[in-house]
């Protein structure tokens, strides 16, 4: 069976891509970068399986010291999004650092993941809220995320985070701290789980622009801000596994 997932605040969409890799059909929501506000923006009852999205962590993120992001707490516009389509399974994203969610009518589970733990080359731990439909009469969660790789078949030496701010430091700092130097876009994407991105920008114009979709810098904040590809599919199967197991 084909399951259908509405990807909410999906940028490029790196979470969405790994659901499609499991065999997922995803529809991809509103999201600023293209113009478009998720607080003016509605869904439909019951046509989604799966609701995934990583609202923007950027106001409980410690790399900015403080700093209040434009956009705000948008994790209530994600509860919203799932009240409204009554998806039977949620996925939110976040830092560790972001509030839980907490979503009428489902219970929720939290997974602290490290994508180098299944096999990704950096050192990135996210946040990973599994919510499902509960009427009561559910068994404890039926989600369980597969084991890590063992150690001896890890990167022995990983990257640490690459974050959308990484073309903003200086060589010596952030992932560029390994090498000494800034990474480039193709590192960053490799090391996201997606090298063949790479090659995607030259869609996206050059040239001096207020606007960012003018600014390479922008292509860095979009692959930084996705979910690393090991741990995207991580999630996927354990959604899979679990949707198949609410179903019998």
């Amino acid at each position: 069976m084909t399951y259908l997932v509405l990807s909410l605040f999906p940028g490029i969409d790196l979470f969405g891509l790994a659901f499609e890799e499991e065999g997922f059909c995803v529809v991809r929501g509103p999201d600023i970068i293209y113009g478009q506000d998720v607080r003016t923006w509605s869904t439909i009852k019951g046509k989604f399986d799966v609701v995934i999205g990583g609202p923007p962590c950027k106001s409980f993120s410690n790399a900015l010291r403080g700093n209040t992001a434009e956009q705000g707490n948008l994790i209530p516009e994600f509860a919203r999004c799932v009240v409204e389509a009554q998806p039977k399974v949620f996925v939110m994203e976040n830092i560790r650092e972001a509030p839980k969610i907490h979503v009428e009518n489902y219970a929720t589970q939290n997974f602290i993941v490290n994508s180098h733990h299944y096999g990704a080359n950096q050192n990135r731990v996210r946040r990973f809220s599994i919510g499902y439909q509960d009427n009561g009469t559910l068994a404890p969660f039926p989600f369980e995320l597969e084991d890590p790789l063992p150690v001896h078949k890890r990167t022995p030496d990983p990257f640490p985070t690459v974050m959308a701010c990484e073309h903003k430091y200086p060589a010596g700092r952030m992932a560029g701290r390994k090498l000494g130097r800034r990474l480039t876009l193709a590192e960053v994407c490799e090391l996201q789980g997606f090298p063949e991105l790479a090659e995607a920008w030259c869609f996206l114009p050059r040239g001096k622009s207020k606007r960012k979709v003018y600014r390479k810098e922008f292509e860095y904040e979009l692959i930084g801000n996705g979910v690393e590809k090991q741990a995207g599919l991580v999630v996927a199967r354990a959604v899979k596994a679990g949707l198949e197991y609410l179903e019998h």
